[in-house]
């Protein structure tokens, strides 16, 4: 078997001095307020991104509002346009104007390598 010694080190109590322990309790209340800053700026950073965040969703369903409402727009004015330029209103303007009616059709032919020029 081994044979081990242990030394137990005596409890000792001293006094500090002052001026190291001012020294330390400096550094731990300015380490202590730095990290109180530094939460704070993170915490100003993160109301301003989520700001930014919602502000840019309000935005798009904005705008996907508008493109919907913009889309049915278009459906109607297409609507209208094809009931405007509908055959039968054509035929009525064309009956109501100063058209001859054609009874018959005459077309010209044009045979393979000749050119007609007037």
């Amino acid at each position: 078997m081994n044979n081990v010694l242990t030394l137990e080190q005596p409890l000792i109590f001293r006094r500090k001095s002052s001026a190291k322990s001012s020294k330390r309790l400096f550094g731990f209340k300015l380490f202590l307020f730095l990290e109180i800053l530094a939460a704070a700026g993170l915490l100003v950073l993160y109301i301003f991104q989520v700001n930014g965040n919602v502000s840019e969703r309000y935005l798009i369903q904005d705008y996907q509002n508008r493109i919907k409402e913009l889309s049915q727009e278009n459906q109607k004015l297409e609507i209208s346009s094809s009931q405007e330029i509908s055959l039968e209103k054509m035929m009525l303007s064309l009956e109501n104007s100063d058209f001859e009616k054609t009874d018959k059709i005459n077309y010209i032919q044009i045979l393979d390598g000749q050119v007609v020029a007037k």
